[in-house]
C-alpha cells in the first residue's frame, strides 16, 4: 500500500483511517505513524485464530475489558463510527443510526477519558469551538433514513470531511474548520454527485473507503441494500476527488485498474439468493482492512442476517482480487450472529496497538469485540546477514506487531539474546518509535564458532511491552565464519 489506508488513520482516528491515511501527527497512546500502520493491520499471524473476544457490561478501565458503548441506543440500525474531532488525541464516536426521516440520525459522543480509557459523553446543541462541546452537525446535515456515517480527509486539507451514506445518497459535508474545531458545511459540489444514485434503484448505501488501486487516492467500496458491494473509483485527485461507479456485475481488469474489485463477494450474494432466503444476505456493510497483514485490503460485510463473512484478499495492494471466502475458523467472526442489521468498524479504544470491532444492529446498540492478538516480534538486521565476524556492534530491528512498546524507555537488561554464540550480548536498545526498537549486540568478548546458529531469538521482558507478557521474536541465522556470506 502507498500510504494511503482504509478506516482508520491517524490524522483521522477514525473508523476511515487514524493516521496518514490515514495523516500523520502524533498522538498520545497512537502515538506515530508507525503505530497507524500498524493499526490497518489486524495482523492474524494464524489465518485460523480467533482473536476476537466479546466484551459485554459497564467498560472497566483497570482491566480494558466491558463495552465502552454499553447501554448506548439512539434508534435502529446503529452504525457507529469512530473519528477525532477535537483534537485531542483520542477517539470520539459518532453514531448513526435509522432516524427514519425525522432528523440526520446522528449523535455525537465526545470521548472525555483518553486515548486507552474511553469516556463517551453525549452531546447537545451547537457546537462550541472554546469548550470543544456540542454537536458539530446539529443544523448542517439533512435529516434522512438509515445513516451511515464515515469520516476521511477526502479535500486533503488536514482535517476530517463526513461522507454520510443513506436511503438516498452517498452524501458530502466539507469541513471547513480544522483537526481540533470542525466546522461541517454542505459543499457546492458533492464529489459523489457523479455517481446517480436515484437511477439506480437502490437504497441504504453504506460507504468504506481504501486505496483500493494504490494511485494515492481514496476509493470507495459501497454496500447496498440488495446485498452487493459497488466500487466507486476515484478518476479525480486526492484534493479533488471525482469518482465513477462499477456495480456488482463488471469484472476488475488489472491493466486499467477499473472494474469491481468485489466481484467475488457479489458472486457469492448472487449464490447465496438462489438456493437460501433471499433476506438473509441483504443491505451488506463493508468494513475493509489488511486483516492478514499481506498488504493489501480484505473485506468484513456484515449482512442484514446478523452474520458477518471474511474475503481475503488474495491479490496484492493494487490489484485487489481476487477475493476468496474464508469459511469456518479462516473467518474471525465464525459463529457471530448479532441478530440483524451487522455493521462492522474497527477502532483500538484499548490503545494496545491493534484494531477491535464494534458491530451496529438493527437492535439499536453496538456489540464490541476486543482484539485479543498475541504481540509478535520480527526481529530485522539493519545491515544482513547477521555473521560471526560482524557480530559485534551489529544493529537489529526488532518490529512489533499487534502492540507495542510500554514507553520511550527501554532497559536492555529486559531483553534476552536466545541461542546465541557465547559471549554475545546486548549493548543496548533504542526506542524509535512505539513499535520499533533497535538493539545492538555486544560481541567483543565472543569466541570463534565453526556452525551457525540457526534458531537466533530475542525475547522482550514483558515490563517492555504494553499487553505485558514475555514477547520471543521470530527466529534468524547467525552465520559462522567458514560459511560463506550471502
Amino acid at each position: 500500500m502507498n500510504g494511503l489506508r482504509p478506516m482508520f488513520d491517524d490524522e483521522n482516528k477514525n473508523t476511515t483511517t487514524l493516521g496518514s491515511e490515514p495523516g500523520v501527527r502524533t498522538l498520545r497512546g497512537l502515538k506515530a505513524a508507525a503505530v497507524i500502520a500498524a493499526l490497518v493491520v489486524f495482523g492474524a499471524a494464524d489465518a485460523n485464530a480467533q482473536p476476537f473476544l466479546q466484551q459485554t457490561g459497564v467498560w472497566i478501565d483497570a482491566t480494558k475489558s466491558g463495552n465502552p458503548a454499553n447501554g448506548f441506543n439512539e434508534g435502529a440500525k446503529s452504525t457507529p463510527s469512530f473519528v477525532d474531532l477535537d483534537g485531542d488525541g483520542d477517539y470520539d464516536m459518532v453514531w448513526g443510526f435509522d432516524a427514519a426521516g425525522a432528523s440526520d440520525g446522528l449523535v455525537y459522543y465526545k470521548n472525555t477519558g483518553d486515548d486507552d480509557t474511553p469516556t463517551f459523553v453525549r452531546q447537545t446543541g451547537a457546537w462550541n469551538n472554546t469548550t470543544k462541546t456540542g454537536d458539530p452537525f446539529s443544523g448542517v446535515v439533512a435529516a434522512t433514513a438509515n445513516s451511515n456515517p464515515i469520516f476521511v480527509d477526502l479535500d486533503s486539507d488536514g482535517d476530517q470531511d463526513l461522507v454520510l451514506g443513506n436511503n438516498d445518497e452517498v452524501a458530502y459535508y466539507r469541513n471547513d474548520g480544522n483537526a481540533t474545531s470542525p466546522n461541517f458545511v454542505t459543499p457546492g459540489v458533492n464529489p459523489f454527485s457523479g455517481v446517480d444514485f436515484a437511477t439506480t434503484g437502490r437504497r441504504v448505501f453504506a460507504p468504506a473507503y481504501a486505496d483500493f488501486d494504490d494511485d494515492g487516492d481514496y476509493d470507495f467500496a459501497i454496500g447496498v441494500d440488495d446485498g452487493y458491494v459497488w466500487y466507486a473509483k476515484n478518476t479525480g485527485t486526492t484534493a479533488s476527488p471525482a469518482f465513477t461507479l462499477y456495480q456488482n456485475g463488471v469484472a476488475w481488469e488489472d491493466v486499467g485498474k477499473t472494474g469491481n474489485p468485489f466481484k467475488a463477494y457479489n458472486d457469492f450474494v448472487d449464490a447465496t439468493k438462489a438456493s437460501a432466503v433471499v433476506d438473509d444476505i441483504l443491505e451488506t456493510h463493508p468494513c475493509v482492512f489488511d486483516y492478514d497483514g499481506d498488504g493489501d485490503y480484505d473485506l468484513l460485510a456484515g449482512a442484514v442476517n446478523g452474520q458477518i463473512w471474511y474475503f481475503r484478499n488474495s491479490g496484492d495492494a493494487d490489484t485487489p482480487t481476487p477475493f476468496t471466502q474464508m469459511l469456518g475458523a479462516s473467518n474471525p467472526f465464525d459463529g457471530v450472529d448479532v441478530g440483524a442489521s451487522a455493521a462492522p468498524v474497527y477502532a483500538d479504544l484499548d490503545d494496545d496497538a491493534d484494531l477491535d470491532i464494534f458491530i451496529g444492529r438493527a437492535a439499536g446498540d453496538a456489540l464490541y469485540y476486543r482484539n485479543e492478538a498475541a504481540m509478535t516480534l520480527a526481529l530485522d538486521p539493519v545491515a544482513p546477514p547477521l555473521h560471526e565476524s560482524t557480530l559485534d556492534g551489529a544493529v537489529i530491528n526488532l518490529v512489533a506487531h499487534n502492540g507495542r512498546w510500554t514507553d520511550g524507555f527501554l532497559d536492555p537488561a529486559n531483553f534476552t539474546l536466545n541461542n546465541a554464540p557465547i559471549g554475545a550480548a546486548v549493548a543496548s536498545v533504542t526506542y524509535v518509535d512505539p513499535q520499533l526498537a533497535q538493539l545492538t549486540i555486544d560481541y567483543s568478548a565472543g569466541a570463534d564458532f565453526d556452525a551457525d546458529y540457526t534458531n537466533f531469538r530475542v525475547t522482550a521482558d514483558a515490563i517492555e511491552v504494553q499487553k505485558n507478557v514475555d514477547v520471543q521474536s521470530a527466529q534468524r541465522t547467525i552465520q559462522a565464519n567458514n560459511d560463506a556470506e550471502s
